[in-house]
């Protein structure tokens, strides 16, 4: 094993996967082309390291060359002394980027294994690594979950426990010693291999085998053999505060590291650095902190076998993660245990539901929510409030929810609304529900540490505050006036009735019906408090500091008590316990009925309790882009409610960029324009003609298909089956290499593809269309009424196997978006749109669409419940056609839902022949009733006429022709 397993060239990789070198290399990926040797571990990751001190460690001194990523405006790279110190051949510079100049040689042994049995191996520390204060004993222990598909790795200190976050809560249960046996004899998913680095000499006395060398823990797939996880166990650090692991990769095909400014692939070919620590700032590029974490990613197998599997490092604590160019990827998490699971696929979505079922599966929000909402900071008063309100719904744009920033409050403070400029803000939401629609305000966490403020006093008498060092409430600062802010400790149960309290009594005044929680990374507008942090305090000192900023930058003093553990252990899961508490109070503040919490700050699991927006997204061309890939990325994650601020937050957005925005905007699950105080009004009546009728035709789409999203939703909170989904994982079993260059299209769902413009001054769309039968059409309005008929053909697109389709569309103006119909599918939609959700469902039947692939076949399914009840009652319905043989047919599986389904127009599309007769026949097959029917060229039109569907009696349409 010396030298490290060979690793695969992307030459050799680009003749396995079918394609020239010179395409994967230039046009897909842009990366290295060097065949790389053994992971090449930092054996000093802390600042200061010279070749004195790396060699004094039994350390391997290589300067590299570095390619810095520099600021656009300078070309030279010369740290400053004052902040690097001397930087030269003996000095390795503090701003890292690249191939660490101290690493570890081949043989080094930090760690020895000194027992093995079976699932668990303990190892002792041989020598000190750089930072001193390692660990002596470490335990790794490894259970199968899942029927073998998943394996969990724990790595930790065998003496003294160490913090573990307590959410998220995961719902696998392990297998015992037998079934683990069973699960690896069985070859499930994974097999365990201890290797030697050298061939030693072991004493083994029943099942126990004494070792005293250098080993390479490796996780292979068991069905081809594939390592999924390989690490050196002689190189890994495990001190107090810090802990570094590096595994080898399967290739270099990376999906996930979220909440980043980064594309969906991550590409392992080169070094990057993805630092996690919740912060209020939006992603930037380079991997830099933002609001959200998500230690976890996909990786595909190597070249050759057509399988993914997933990893994820439970840990709460700042870290970062790099991907090196060596294939390799490297956790240094600055706390905790190293708590590993690792999913066995086959497939990327396989891979994705292993991963929500056990963090926990997305949350099922109120139907309504699922319309468009409108949002702005600094609306200033109701009276501008209802302003917009009225001309956006005099508009004619669907619209089911007004939002409010926190200028509704008085002096900034929750739980309030200033009663002079929003006088008469608990009549206007009245009239909001009156015409079928819903409100939500924001909630920050902070609460206004101040006389006669009530949240304050009963916080205070429930003693729910985070606490400083010396146990006083922790003050910072965030919006109240009052210039002091406290925060409550949502790791204590107390503060969950506390919340519920304040959600309850509000709810009395404003009758509100979601929840913005925003701040809550957590935020704060001094460093730590403002007392100061105590700088004596063994907390405040961290010799490694992820990301190479300060880590109470904005935020709360490292040695503030929760009552769960210090902030230092717990900051990035502070949203996780606020949305888990909000979840509470809005239960409790509207019973029996569901609705929607949205939350700024994120982490894995959460989305079990609510949804998450990109925060303060520029109005920018480039992060309307990267919010496709941002959006997918937490479809993986479990969010079934996502999005970015429709035409973007802070700066002024321009009509183009809006109706462009817009139409793309419509297609996430979380739908809501939304900017800030500073900027131009961006409501699309503002903005002028073309995106009022840009975000009436993408809405009016989007309001037609709620049968349709609404059934991907529900789908992603039952199984974990993305609603948003890469082009690459969608048809990743048809090899389709070409598909992970198409980073500016996504499927919604399997059905739909959405492919909007992203460039400015372009009216032109390259769209990469995988093998099969697709339908092209767009978001302009049509009927499907025999009345009032607008019918579009779609354009019947067929992409042979093996062909690189790249699809072009041209004049697509300001006002419209191609989307394609993906053959073998049935779509429910709505044929006519209202106003709000609760018009466009209002006495109407289900239509459908119905896209036959290439050997006239298509299936859907439909699940239709009230859309506002907790409890899970739903009708459950499964459509399938076969041009073939004539037939569609619907039946009606699940009915716990007992109102009835109705069905109306069908459209079906790619029919073979001139029919002559379509015909509703009956379940007994002897009673045949003719329905009204039109062909136009490949499509059928016909009119159930609200037929109803039981379990008793399916719908069965056949049709006839010549």
């Amino acid at each position: 094993m010396s030298g490290g397993r060979p690793k695969v060239g992307l030459g050799a990789m680009a003749s396995i996967l079918g394609v020239s070198s010179s395409l994967l290399i230039i046009s897909l990926l842009g990366a290295h082309t060097q065949q790389v040797d053994a992971a090449k571990v930092d054996c000093y990751p802390i600042d200061g390291v010279t070749r004195e001190k790396c060699e004094a460690l039994g350390c391997v001194w290589s300067p590299v060359a570095r390619i810095n990523k520099l600021p656009a405006n300078q070309t030279d790279f010369e740290p400053a002394p004052s902040t690097l110190g001397i930087v030269g051949p003996d000095r390795e510079p503090k701003s890292r980027v690249g191939e660490p100049w101290c690493h570890f040689p081949d043989d080094y042994m930090g760690y020895k294994i000194v027992e093995s049995t079976g699932y668990m191996i303990k190892l002792a520390r041989a020598r000190p690594s750089a930072l001193g204060n390692d660990v002596q004993q470490l335990i790794i222990s490894m259970k199968f979950y899942e029927k073998g598909n998943v394996l969990g790795l724990v790595i930790e200190d065998s003496d003294q426990a160490r913090f573990k976050p307590e959410i998220p809560v995961l719902s696998a249960v392990a297998l015992d010693e037998t079934s683990m046996e069973e699960a690896q004899s069985s070859a499930r998913a994974f097999k365990i291999e201890l290797e030697p680095r050298q061939q030693v000499s072991t004493t083994t006395t029943s099942s126990r085998v004494q070792v005293d060398n250098r080993y390479i823990l490796t996780i292979k797939r068991a069905s081809t053999g594939a390592p999924v996880f390989s690490t050196d166990l002689g190189k890994l650090i495990f001190t107090d505060k810090f802990i570094q692991l590096n595994s080898e990769l399967s290739s270099p095909f990376v999906f996930g590291l979220g909440e980043h400014y980064d594309t969906f692939l991550k590409w392992a070919g080169e070094y990057k650095t993805y630092s996690f620590w919740n912060t209020d700032h939006i992603a930037e590029s380079g991997g830099t902190r933002s609001y959200g974490g998500f230690p976890f990613f996909v990786n595909l197998d190597s070249p050759g076998h057509s399988m993914a599997h997933g990893v994820y490092l439970r840990n709460s604590n700042a870290m970062d993660i790099v991907l090196q160019n060596d294939v390799s990827v490297t956790f240094r998490p600055i706390g905790g245990i190293l708590e590993f699971y690792l999913f066995g696929g086959p497939t990327p979505h396989d891979v994705i539901e292993q991963y929500q079922k056990l963090v926990g599966l997305p949350d099922l929000p109120a139907r309504w929510a699922l319309g468009f909402q409108l949002c702005r900071f600094n609306y200033h008063t109701l009276e501008k409030t209802r302003l917009v309100w009225k001309r956006t719904r005099d508009s004619g744009i669907p619209f089911d929810v007004q939002w409010n920033d926190i200028d509704v409050m008085e002096r900034y403070n929750d739980f309030t609304y200033d009663p002079v400029r929003f006088a008469g803000l608990p009549e206007f939401v009245d009239e909001l529900h009156a015409a079928g629609m819903y409100y939500i305000t924001l909630t920050d966490p902070g609460i206004s540490q101040e006389p006669n403020n009530y949240p304050y006093e009963l916080g205070t008498q429930m003693d729910i505050w985070i606490k400083n060092s010396t146990n006083q409430p922790l003050v910072g600062k965030v919006w109240n006036q009052s210039g002091r802010t406290v925060f409550p400790d949502f790791s204590n149960p107390k503060s969950h009735e506390y919340w519920i309290k304040m959600f309850v009594d509000f709810q009395k005044v404003v009758k509100y019906d979601g929840a913005w929680i925003d701040m809550n990374d957590i935020s704060n507008f001094v460093d730590g408090s403002l007392d100061g942090c105590p700088e004596d305090n063994y907390l405040e000192q961290t010799p490694y500091s992820p990301g190479g900023y300060k880590l109470q930058q904005k935020t709360l003093c490292l040695s503030a008590k929760h009552q769960a553990s210090h902030e230092y252990n717990i900051h990035n899961i502070y949203s996780f316990y606020e949305t888990i508490a909000t979840e509470k109070a809005m239960r409790a503040a509207r019973p029996g009925r569901r609705s929607v919490i949205i939350s700024r700050s994120s982490h894995p699991g959460q989305g079990h309790y609510g949804g998450h927006w990109n925060g303060d997204v520029p109005s920018t061309w480039e992060y309307l882009r990267w919010s496709i890939p941002s959006y997918i990325e937490h479809s993986m994650y479990g969010y079934s409610m996502m999005g970015a601020d429709i035409c973007g937050f802070s700066g002024n957005t321009t009509p183009e960029l809006c109706a462009r925005w817009s139409t793309l905007g419509a297609f996430y699950t979380f739908s809501r324009n939304h900017n800030d105080d500073t900027s131009i009004d961006q409501d699309p009546v503002a903005l002028g003609p073309e995106v009022v009728a840009a975000n009436k035709n993408a809405f009016t789409k989007r309001y037609s298909l709620l049968p349709y999203l609404y059934t991907l939703v529900y789908n992603a909170h039952k199984h974990g089956q993305p609603v948003p989904r890469s082009v690459a994982f969608e048809f990743f079993q048809q090899h389709e290499l070409e598909a992970f260059k198409a980073e500016n299209q996504f499927m919604f769902g399997p059905a739909i593809m959405i492919a909007p413009v992203v460039d400015e001054n372009t009216y032109t769309k390259r769209t990469y269309l995988p093998e099969g039968r697709w339908y092209e059409t767009d978001i302009l309005p049509e009927s499907m009424s025999f009345v009032a008929r607008q019918v579009k053909v779609p354009t019947k697109i067929d992409v042979a196997k093996g062909v690189k389709h790249w699809h072009q569309t041209n004049h697509i103006g300001l006002t419209n978006m191609p989307i394609f119909y993906r053959g073998g599918h049935i779509v429910p939609v709505y044929a006519r749109v209202g106003q709000t959700i609760a018009d466009t469902e209002r006495n109407q039947s289900i239509s459908l669409e119905v896209a036959l692939c290439e050997h006239g076949r298509a299936k859907g399914e439909l699940h239709m419940d009230d859309g506002d009840s907790i409890r899970d009652v739903t009708n459950y319905l499964k459509m399938t056609a076969d041009d073939t043989m004539g037939t569609l047919r619907i039946d009606l599986v699940k009915d716990h839902y007992k109102k009835q389904v109705q069905f109306g127009h069908v459209k079906v599309m790619g029919v073979e022949g001139k029919i002559t007769k379509v015909e509703l026949v009956s379940q007994e097959g002897d009673h045949h009733r003719e329905l009204p029917y039109e062909q136009i060229s490949h499509m059928l039109i016909f009119d159930l006429g609200s037929q109803p569907v039981t379990m008793a009696e399916p719908i069965t349409v056949k049709w006839t022709t010549r």
